[in-house]
């Protein structure tokens, strides 16, 4: 794991291809600002039905967690390492969505620096586009 070997940043992003890894460059030059940067999903070409499920859920947070996390399911984010291992903690192994959970952690957690950075998401390929 990253936290156990002083690796100072994780990076996610899917393996679908929604993900263009040409805004990288953006969130690199802006990682000593933030202590965690999400891509910011500002144009989608994934259908309708994925930008309402965002939207829904980003309400769902608001409502019973009072945390406004712009796209908390986003699969584009940097994170400075030092700040994982206490919310990691608090995820069970086996809870779904765990990615969803470090952003509600991660915007409760006092200090935190948060940023977004606007990106563009392609149409879905692979397996289950729906």
């Amino acid at each position: 794991m990253a936290c156990d070997r002083s690796i100072p940043y994780v990076f996610q992003i899917d393996s679908d291809g929604q993900c263009d890894p040409q805004y990288f460059f953006r969130f690199w030059r802006d990682r000593e600002k933030f202590d965690v940067i999400y891509g910011k999903r500002v144009r989608r070409d994934d259908g309708w039905r994925r930008s309402l499920a965002s939207l829904v859920l980003r309400a769902f947070l608001l409502l019973f967690f009072r945390v406004n996390c712009v796209d908390a399911n986003v699969p584009y984010r940097l994170i400075r390492t030092a700040i994982l291992p206490d919310v990691l903690g608090l995820i069970p192994r086996s809870f779904f969505l765990a990615n969803v959970a470090v952003a509600v952690l991660l915007k409760l957690k006092p200090g935190v620096r948060h940023s977004t950075i606007a990106i563009h998401f392609r149409e879905r390929y692979g397996e289950n586009q729906a």
